[in-house]
Formats: structure tokens, C-alpha cells, sequence
């Protein structure tokens, strides 16, 4: 179980919503090519970044190699933001 929660819990994926889903580059910390490999993973929409566990977090920084670069940066408080000021 330990080593389960090292690697992280991979978030849902949706196939690509027909607008092309949200501007992800919109979260400080995501830019245009960490953007794309979010898209190649499923992730479109600030909903579901909104929606990440730490487990999830924790999953994308180990796929992504950027240790604990997700919750210092925010991500999620950041999606919810930009989802209320929508």
C-alpha cells in the first residue's frame, strides 16, 4: 500500500471535449508543452484538475518528474479559481 501511495493515484480521463477543453496554460506553473502532456493524459478541463486528491497530485508530479511541483504551485486551488471567476 506504501508503495502505491509513493506513485500516486492516476486522475480520471475524459477523451477531449469537443470546444478542446479549458486554456490550461491558464494555471501559473502549466505552460504549452506541460499542457499538451496533460491533454495526452486525459486532463482537459480545470473541473478536473479542481477535482485532484493529493494521490492525484502526487501521480502527475511522478509523471511529469517535477517532485511536489503541483501542490507548491497550487494547481488545484488555481483551477477552482479560475472555474468561480468563469
Amino acid at each position: 500500500a506504501l508503495l502505491a501511495e509513493l506513485d500516486g493515484v492516476q486522475p480520471e480521463q475524459i477523451s477531449e471535449p469537443k470546444d478542446g477543453g479549458d486554456d490550461l496554460t491558464a494555471i501559473t506553473g502549466i505552460g504549452p508543452r506541460i499542457a499538451e502532456v496533460l491533454n495526452g493524459l486525459g486532463i482537459w478541463t480545470y473541473a478536473q484538475i479542481a477535482g485532484w486528491l493529493p494521490e492525484n497530485e502526487t501521480w502527475i508530479e511522478n509523471h511529469l518528474s517535477f517532485k511536489g511541483r503541483v501542490s507548491r504551485e497550487n494547481w488545484v486551488e488555481q483551477a477552482k479559481d479560475l472555474i468561480a471567476a468563469a
